[in-house]
């Protein structure tokens, strides 16, 4: 059975702009020996849409203005209060600690990102860590069953590195943050699976060290966030990485698809496992193995492309299950919170291209971006109590920082 995918509304590599990815991505090379596709039978997108960067100033614009305004008197993004008929079991309070703090993060990075330097935005952010670091600090697994606090802390994390890099010249202030990134470190490392990678329930037996069936895109993420760790001089154990490694690597498929969890290689040709239904998890799990295996990578430059046009092309198929109250009631199982996921780790994926291809690429995310922006400014693909809004809405700001380099923070919208 399919457990519901609420993890992937809640993931990252983050440094205060995309072009800093640029030193941690190697250069690929232009084939894999383990990847085998028919390249003649994948979709190509064509030409790519003229997008204008007022366009996308103001589409940041928009979305920064809504996160000022919705933000919570604790500092927080997001909130419990709004139901619906079918709601995914969280447990309280942790669950809505955990998705608090994972929706908080997201908003931090894109602010952090693109959203300027107006003191607006400086202090929604200086609110946002003072919650943070109280809140992280106290993040556990919500209940014996549910370990949505992996999001928190992953999430969690690439926020306050951004956070540590934004106090640059505060000492004591950024001594605090480091102390509770390497607290997020280690409880992630306690939350690993006796299975490798990370998972998000627990249901056969409740262990101090969680026996969670490890998702990629779970494990994807975590990685991504400890690399960021590292890239401020944080320790990451060199065992968990390992092992975190060959988890992803152990549910990726030769066609480059990754099943959605570890028991699923048992059954990699159902819906779920194909193409399909792995749009929104390649590109996460693929950015993970490239930035930690360097030069010594599986993934092939021609792999990363491929995906993209896949990504591209089939993104109305993705775009069918948005909004839908349940999950994996869509084409290929998917839900509506793959698809804010799917674009930030996609936008995020162009990073790896060649020079000559990333406009290319960027220009046709963008496009989709400025077709999915609601009239409020905000971006959301799936009811999920108050939490939609925020949490899509960040994904689309940190995805901002690879698609539009060009949007530096300045004190008022003007693009330099």
């Amino acid at each position: 059975m399919i457990r519901p995918f609420v993890v992937s509304v809640l993931a990252g590599a983050f440094l205060v702009s995309g072009a800093a990815y640029g030193g941690i991505f190697p250069d690929l090379k232009k084939t894999s020996e383990s990847y085998k596709v028919d390249e003649s039978k994948i979709p190509r997108a064509g030409e790519a849409p003229e997008i204008s960067r007022e366009q996308i100033i103001e589409l940041r614009d928009r979305a920064v203005a809504e996160m000022l305004r919705i933000q919570q008197p604790n500092g927080a993004w997001g909130s419990a209060k709004r139901t619906k008929g079918l709601n995914i079991a969280a447990p309280v309070p942790g669950a809505h600690y955990a998705f608090s703090c994972a929706t908080t993060g997201l908003v931090v990075e894109g602010l952090i990102a693109v959203g300027g330097d107006s003191p607006e935005v400086n202090a929604a952010l200086d609110r946002a860590e003072e919650y943070l670091l109280f809140r992280l600090n106290t993040l556990r697994r919500g209940r014996d069953i549910t370990l949505y606090n992996v999001w928190g802390h992953s999430y969690g994390l690439k926020a306050l590195v951004g956070l540590y890099q934004r106090a640059e010249g505060d000492a004591d202030r950024q001594a605090k943050i480091k102390k509770e990134i390497e607290h997020q470190v280690d409880l992630l490392r306690r939350m690993e699976s006796i299975n490798q990678g990370w998972g998000y329930y627990e249901f056969d037996g409740t262990s101090q060290r969680p026996m969670a069936k490890p998702t990629s895109f779970t494990t994807a993420t975590a990685l991504i966030a400890l690399k960021s760790a590292q890239s401020i001089g944080v320790k990451i154990p060199d065992r968990l990485v390992t092992t975190a490694l060959q988890s992803v690597e152990r549910m990726r498929v030769p066609d480059g698809s990754y099943v959605y969890s570890l028991p699923h290689t048992m059954v990699p040709r159902i819906s779920i496992n194909r193409p399909g239904g792995s749009l929104a998890r390649t590109p996460a799990c693929n950015s993970a193995l490239a930035i930690w295996q360097g030069k010594d990578t599986i993934i092939g430059e021609q792999e990363v492309v491929d995906w993209m046009d896949r990504f591209i092309t089939r993104e109305g198929w993705l775009a069918l299950a948005l909004k839908k109250p349940i999950p994996h009631e869509s084409f290929f199982k998917n839900s509506g919170y793959f698809y804010y996921y799917g674009i930030y780790y996609a936008s995020l994926a162009t990073e790896m291209l060649p020079d000559e291809r990333k406009d290319f690429f960027r220009a046709h995310m963008l496009a989709i971006l400025l077709k999915r922006q609601e009239k409020d400014g905000t971006f959301w693909d799936y009811p999920l109590y108050d939490y939609h809004k925020p949490y899509g809405t960040g994904y689309v700001l940190a995805s901002l920082q690879f698609l539009a380099p060009y949007l530096k923070t300045s004190p008022d919208s003007t693009v330099y």
